[in-house]
Formats: C-alpha cells, sequence, structure tokens
C-alpha cells in the first residue's frame, strides 16, 4: 500500500535530463499544470488539466528518450479513457506512475490521505487526541525537544513544536484544517468543563459536547461541514496513525529519519505501548556515477583568475619570442614605468590618474598579442562549464524512477537485499 500525500502543497512540474545542442546535458521542467496554477494549495483542490496539457507533457517526456520504461508505457493512449474520471492532479499523477509501476509487474494500492481522512477510523483518532489535546501536545513536544538534544539545532528547522497557552488551556495540535479553497491552518483546541472549543488560532470554529463518546464523531463531522473544512494530518500524526491501526509496518523515505523517532516516544511515552517497528528504505538511483563537480570547479576557477589575470597583466601571457620584439617590448617598458609612478607619493591625483588610464590602454594592445591564448582559456572554460552541468544532471538524486531503462531498474531490482522483519 502507498499512501498518497494528496493534501500536499508542492510543485507538479518533472525535471528532465535534456541533451545540448554542444553534446552537454542540463535539466527542463515540464509543467502538467497550466501556469496560472495557484500551487499553494494541496493537490487535492487542484483540477486535472485539460487533455492538450497532458498530452504536451507525456509528448516532450516520450520524445526527449528512446529507453525510458515510462516511454513505452505512457505511448499507449488508452490511458487516456480513465483520465476524465479524475478528480485531481494528485489523481493524475498518481494514476501515470501507478501504470508504470503495473508494467514493471508491482500491484500496489495507492491510498490518497485524503480518503484515509474521511473515515470514521481516522476521525476516531483525531478526537482521542483532541479530548486529550493538552497531555498529547506536552508529550508531542518532549518528542522533539528529546530528538533536538540528541541531532543538534538544525533539527528544529524541520520539526514545528506546538504552541500551549497553559493559562487559558488552549493548545495547537499537529492537523491541518483545510477550508474550501485550499488553505491550511493549524487546528487548535480548548478544553471547557463539559465540551470543547474547536477552531484555527484566534477564530472558534465550534465545540464539541465531551460528555457522550457515541455522539462525538457525528458532531466533529457536523463541525466541519458547517464551516467547510476537512481535517488532515501532519507529518507525526499521519505516520502515528498509519503505524497505529492501518499497516503492519510502515516503510519511510529517507527523510523520516528526521522525525520518526518522535512519533517513537508518543508510542512508547503517550499510548504506553512497545514500539511498532518501521523502516527505511531508498533505493534512489542516478543516471551516471560520474561526479567530479567540486573538482571541475576548482579548474573553471583557476581558469577565470587566468583570464583575469591576462586582461590586467597580458604580458605573462605573450609568446617570449614575440615579447623580446618591437613594440611588445617598448609597451611593456613604458607600463612599468607608469606603475612606478603610480607608487610614487609625490605626484598629483590627476597625474596618477593619468598614469592609469595609459596602463589601461598599453593592457588593451598587449590583449591583442595573447589573442590565441584568451580565446583558449574562453573555450576550456566554456567547456568545463559545460562539463560541471553535465555531471549535476550525472549526479541528480531526483529523476521520476520512470525515467529509466527498463534493464537499469532490474538490475537495481537484483542488487536488493531482504530481510525478515520483526514485529
Amino acid at each position: 500500500m502507498h499512501l498518497v500525500l494528496d493534501h500536499d502543497v508542492c510543485d507538479t512540474s518533472m525535471v528532465l535530463p535534456v541533451k545540448n545542442y554542444n553534446e552537454s546535458l542540463s535539466f527542463e521542467n515540464i509543467e502538467i499544470e497550466p501556469e496560472d496554477t495557484n500551487k499553494d494549495i494541496p493537490l487535492e483542490f487542484r483540477a486535472v488539466p485539460n487533455r492538450e496539457n497532458i498530452t504536451a507533457f507525456l509528448n516532450k517526456v516520450i520524445n526527449e528518450s528512446s529507453n525510458q520504461i515510462c516511454r513505452d508505457v505512457w505511448l499507449d493512449y488508452s490511458l487516456y479513457k480513465n483520465i476524465t474520471s479524475l478528480r485531481n492532479v494528485a489523481d493524475l499523477m498518481t494514476y501515470l506512475q501507478a501504470a508504470v509501476s503495473y508494467a514493471l509487474g508491482l500491484n500496489i494500492l495507492y491510498l490518497p490521505v485524503s480518503e484515509m481522512c474521511s473515515t470514521n477510523a481516522f476521525h476516531s483518532f483525531v478526537l482521542s487526541v483532541i479530548c486529550d489535546a493538552e497531555e498529547f501536545a506536552h508529550y508531542y513536544n518532549r518528542g522533539i525537544n528529546l530528538l533536538c538534544n540528541n541531532n543538534g539545532s538544525n533539527i528544529r528547522n524541520n520539526i514545528k513544536f506546538l504552541e500551549i497557552d497553559d493559562e487559558s488551556n488552549i493548545v495547537e495540535l499537529p492537523f491541518w484544517l483545510v477550508s474550501q479553497n485550499g488553505q491550511r491552518s493549524s487546528l487548535w483546541a480548548t478544553k471547557k468543563s463539559m465540551y470543547i472549543e474547536i477552531g484555527i488560532k484566534n477564530k472558534v470554529l465550534g465545540n464539541i459536547d465531551s460528555s457522550s463518546w457515541d455522539n462525538e464523531i457525528a458532531q466533529l463531522y457536523k463541525l466541519l461541514e458547517e464551516n467547510n473544512y476537512r481535517i488532515r494530518p501532519k507529518a507525526i500524526t499521519l505516520t502515528l496513525f498509519a503505524r497505529l491501526f492501518l499497516a503492519d509496518i510502515f516503510i519511510h523515505g529517507i527523510g523520516a529519519k528526521s522525525y520518526e523517532p518522535v512519533t517513537d516516544y508518543i508510542l512508547e511515552n503517550y499510548c504506553r505501548m512497545r514500539l511498532l517497528k518501521y523502516s527505511i528504505a531508498t533505493s534512489t538511483m542516478t543516471i551516471s556515477s560520474k561526479n567530479e563537480v567540486n573538482v571541475l570547479q576548482d579548474h573553471v576557477s583557476f581558469l577565470k583568475s587566468q583570464k583575469r589575470e591576462l586582461k590586467f597583466k597580458p604580458e605573462n601571457f605573450i609568446n617570449e619570442s614575440i615579447l623580446n620584439t618591437e613594440p611588445v617590448a617598448s609597451l611593456v617598458q613604458m607600463k612599468k614605468q607608469k606603475i612606478t609612478l603610480c607608487q610614487d607619493d609625490c605626484i598629483s591625483d590627476e597625474e596618477r590618474k593619468s598614469a592609469w588610464h595609459s596602463i589601461s590602454q598599453i593592457n588593451m594592445v598587449l590583449s591583442s598579442y595573447a589573442q590565441d591564448t584568451l580565446e583558449e582559456l574562453e573555450t576550456l572554460i566554456m567547456n568545463s562549464e559545460n562539463e560541471i552541468a553535465s555531471n549535476k544532471v550525472f549526479a541528480y538524486r531526483g529523476f521520476f524512477f520512470g525515467l529509466f531503462p527498463d534493464h537499469e531498474l532490474q538490475k537495481l531490482s537484483d542488487s536488493f537485499s531482504y530481510a525478515r522483519a520483526v514485529i
């Protein structure tokens, strides 16, 4: 089962490796959504692009390579027959990915988080957190604090502490309230004597009578419906729900290392249960094993420094057989005299300015005798920068798996080793 983060806010463009006219490689971003799409709202609120946009997107991918696995899959235009039934751009992206996965023999169940969030089970989970908001938030923050102490201050930039107002009992909780137009706000709760106020920051949306658990789910549904809000998990509550109720074992990408220990802390100390196993897996591929960007960058810096020196000290780059002939020899001697003059503290500012102007004029003339060296340096710089650009493409770890040939994916699959999970 693959959870689809359709309540995420992200860019849906695809990065392609593109070959330039000079045989170097570069990145190209291709869009599947129209240019005027508001990408600051979740994917589930963004409409499926029209057929022309989708066709242009697929054709661009297909035409860039002849051996991509997705090329053969997406060339089958029977794909289009199901597109009209898709609800949003998240469904479209999942549909295209699923077609490639199926072609590779992977039968995966794709579960949009928005669908998961429409269940009574998820709403019951949310209510259990709301009803114990202050206690849950304290454990949540303790878990983050422990993680920060163990891993350094950089973690604080990735994980946000929940706000708790001890005087008014107003507590921020790790859920999104998403409005009808896709705007996201954190859920806040305040526990009163017989009811709980729910809202966004500085605005109460309604109350839930906490005296009858049987009726609380219906009250939450009604409150959300009346205010045109949908409730969605944040990172930690998503994996907490999945690990508690949805999956026998939860497999993360490598980014989970930054926050999953917080989930462990909540499970062990708040839920008071033995830790539920999870895995972290990554099989990111690059289109080449080459990685010489840093070395080449140093070389380009050296070449550029040489080009700059040629501008101000062209005599150092003139062939010695020419350097000792006229008028070059006289110009070099005159330049030395002008430099000596500029260093004399007794001359006036006007005389020094005139001397520097003469030096600039001499440099321009001398540079013409080092034109071959200048052109050689410029060619070396251009070629090296092209190679740097290509190496960045070679080393890029974010290409869609469908952009690789099937034999490369098979080679990757054959390299996997498996260990039995202890649950």
